[in-house]
This record gives C-alpha cells, sequence and structure tokens, in this order.
C-alpha cells in the first residue's frame, strides 16, 4: 500500500536549484531562516489539503517540463504541490510554488490542458509573491461572509496563522492585472492554444460552479458551453489513480460543503458515495473523523483515527483529532496536551476553542481567555470564532461581577 507523507520530498518537484534571489528574504533576513519559513508554510499548506499526492513518474515528467519553460523568463525557479482537495482549485503559494487541487487534476484530458491549468496558477505568482515578501507586516484581510475561499479556511482565519491564511485566500494577480488575459498570454508563450483555459473553465463551470479557482482567478464573463474534447489516452494514463477517483473526491467535496452548511444527513450521505477505493481510503478515513467529531461521536473519530494511520503514520493532525476525541469524552487530562501539541503543528480556531474550555474547566480562566480570544478571530461565519466570542464575554462578565466595589471604578 502506498504510504504518503506531508514532508516527503518527493511530494515537491524542484524544476532546478533555487537561486538566493528567489527566495524573498527580507532586509536583514537570514536566508536560512527564510527557508525554513518557506518549508514550514508549505508543510502547513498540505495539512491544510489533507497532505499531497506524490504524481507517477510520466506525469512528474510533463509538470517538470512545464516548470521549467514557465521559469525561463523569471527571477525564480517554479516548483509544485499536488494537494489532496477534492476542489478544483490551483494557484500560486508564496509567488513560487505552483499548486493544484487533486479535484481540478481529474478533470484534465489532455497535456495542453495540464499546461492550462498551471499557466492560471502561474499568473497569480507576482500577487502572491508580494504578499509573502511582506508577511512581517501582513493583517488578516478583512472578514467577508461572502467569499467562498474564506468559509473554506474559516478554521484557519486567526493571528498566528496570517502569513498562511493570507496565501490561503489569496484573489487576484496584482492591481489592474486580468488573471485571464495574463494566462492566456503564458499559454501562448508555451505554445498552447489560449483558448484550451477557455474549454477547461467552461467544463469545470458546468461541474462546479463555485469551485475556488473562480473565486481565486475570477471566472469568464461569458462562460460558453463546454465542447467535448477528446481525451489523450497517454495523458489519461500518466494522470493514473486521480483520474479514476474523480467521482470518490467530487463526493467527499459535496459532503465538506454539507459540513460548512450545517447539514450533517447529506454531509454523510455524500461521504458514503464516496466509496471504499484503496486508492483514497486514507483521505476518507481522515474526512469520517472530523464528519464523526463534528457529530458528537468520538469513539468513531478514534476508531477512524486508528485506521487512516495505517495508511499515514506520521499524519501531523493525529494530535489534533485525538485531543479533540478525547476531549468529547470527557477526558481533559488526555486531551490538554495533544491540542497543545497541535498548535505546534499547525493552529486553528478550533483548537483553542477547545483548549480555551479546557483551561476554563481547570480553573485556569487568564488562559482560557487567551485561548477564546484568538479563536473568536475566525469571525461569525464560523461556528468556532462565534461560540467563543460567546464565551469570552461570560467570561469577562464574571470577572468584573468579581471586582470588589472598593478597588475602584
Amino acid at each position: 500500500m502506498r504510504k504518503h507523507s506531508a514532508f516527503s520530498p518527493a511530494l515537491l518537484l524542484p524544476a532546478v536549484t533555487l537561486a538566493l534571489v528567489a527566495l524573498g528574504v527580507h532586509a536583514g533576513e537570514d536566508p536560512a531562516e527564510s527557508d525554513k519559513a518557506r518549508a514550514k508554510l508549505k508543510e502547513q499548506f498540505l495539512i491544510v489539503h489533507d497532505m499531497g499526492t506524490t504524481p507517477g513518474d510520466e506525469l512528474a515528467e510533463r509538470i517538470e517540463k512545464l516548470l521549467a519553460a514557465l521559469s525561463e523568463d523569471e527571477d525564480t525557479d517554479l516548483d509544485f504541490l499536488l494537494t489532496n482537495s477534492p476542489d478544483a482549485d490551483a494557484g500560486c503559494l508564496a509567488g513560487q510554488t505552483l499548486f493544484m487541487g487533486r479535484g481540478l487534476a481529474a478533470r484534465l484530458r489532455t497535456g495542453d490542458e495540464l499546461a492550462a491549468a498551471l499557466a492560471l496558477a502561474h499568473s497569480a505568482c507576482k500577487s502572491t509573491g508580494a504578499l509573502w515578501e511582506n508577511r512581517s507586516d501582513g493583517q488578516l484581510p478583512d472578514f467577508d461572509d461572502t467569499s467562498g475561499l474564506m468559509e473554506g479556511y474559516q478554521d484557519y482565519r486567526i493571528e498566528p496563522n496570517t502569513a498562511l491564511y493570507n496565501q490561503l485566500v489569496a484573489r487576484g494577480c496584482g492591481e489592474d492585472v486580468d488573471c485571464l488575459d495574463k494566462a492566456r498570454t503564458i499559454l501562448e508563450g508555451l505554445d498552447v492554444d489560449r483558448e484550451v483555459l477557455d474549454m477547461l473553465l467552461a467544463r469545470v463551470a458546468e461541474d462546479m460552479p463555485e469551485a475556488a479557482l473562480f473565486e481565486r482567478h475570477g471566472k469568464p464573463e461569458e462562460v460558453e458551453e463546454a465542447e467535448a474534447v477528446e481525451a489523450d489516452e497517454d495523458f489519461i494514463e500518466s494522470l493514473g489513480s486521480i483520474y479514476r477517483e474523480k467521482e470518490s473526491m467530487d463526493n467527499l467535496r459535496q459532503s465538506r460543503e454539507s459540513i460548512l452548511e450545517g447539514e450533517l444527513r447529506p454531509a454523510y450521505q455524500a461521504y458514503i458515495r464516496s466509496g471504499r477505493s484503496e486508492n483514497t481510503r486514507w483521505i476518507r478515513m481522515l474526512h469520517y473523523t472530523r464528519l464523526n467529531l463534528i457529530n458528537l461521536h468520538p469513539e468513531y473519530g478514534h476508531r477512524d483515527l486508528a485506521r487512516a494511520r495505517e495508511d499515514i503514520p506520521d499524519y501531523p493532525h493525529h494530535a489534533y483529532f485525538s485531543g479533540w476525541a478525547y476531549w468529547q469524552q470527557r477526558r481533559p487530562a488526555n486531551a490538554v496536551p495533544l491540542l497543545q501539541e497541535s498548535l505546534e503543528v499547525l493552529p486553528q480556531a478550533s483548537t483553542h476553542y477547545y483548549l480555551g474550555l479546557a483551561m476554563n474547566n481547570r480553573r485556569k480562566p487568564e488562559q482560557a481567555l487567551e485561548h477564546f480570544r484568538i479563536a473568536a478571530q475566525a469571525g461569525e461565519i464560523s461556528s468556532y470564532g462565534s461560540r467563543a466570542a460567546g464565551q469570552l464575554e461570560a467570561l469577562k462578565k464574571i470577572e468584573l461581577e468579581q471586582v470588589d466595589p472598593e478597588d475602584g471604578d
């Protein structure tokens, strides 16, 4: 059985050796520290997207050739991440790493469409690179309850994740720059007909009109009816299980959307429809763990997490899920150290919320207040953010009531 690891070098496809000028080094910042910051960003990005899939040799070779071509006129060499996100998404991480969700990769039919997807991702590199280079001055973006990206990444909208969150919800390709036009120009430089991108977007729009791809890069004003594209059998073969598991990943995406909408029955139904394929087994088990914990079934959460560990023993979110399950079982002594450990891997609003409850339970109000304060930053769109705000208000009220009137106003 194939194993996956968030920290496997195979998940990152370097085109060529990186030059120091490409590292986004801040003035006075040690290049080694900048390298570490980029590596940490990529690790966390993969964790958010349920890790990554290692492309097969033939697909990896195709991607490397395209990365080399895209890097020819740039100050930086590009690398690539294929995430296990079931959404149709593609973009550029910190101005240097192109990424594509498995949900988009499964819809590709030809090598030219792969080039179109990477060209679209590459169109955003300048703007996300600027975000990364200015990360020390970055702030959480204004809350927007109409943003699908913000809704999907709501659990990460907290101050400890500012640099990561700005990359997750990055939209547009720079001031007064049309992402789609820029991508079409990039495609022409690869000797690919610009209409290939339009046909790909039309097909995605039919299947997934609210795909992250469209919010990130924009949607054509007039989406033409998708034309049938004859699949290149050699290219389809290079996709391997990515192509075969399209239906499974689509159902996982629907299940996640139902969870965000608070509709658990449809979420379970979509999960069941996702099938029992070995190629998506551990991804499904991790999703089922989260679904069962949301539905207050910690015993199932522990069971599903144990199953997922068979495929991915070093998955960094094990502490998060285990701590969450122990808290639901009213075992704070087991939950707290695991939840604290998970903060070192990737902070989340939900983690801070449960730690706030645990610290309040342990009669440590100052620590509880700090955890609730951070969790509340996720905003009203997040159930954890809104609940944390309520807990924060209640604790502050108790503190005020306990003030001795003789001590002053």
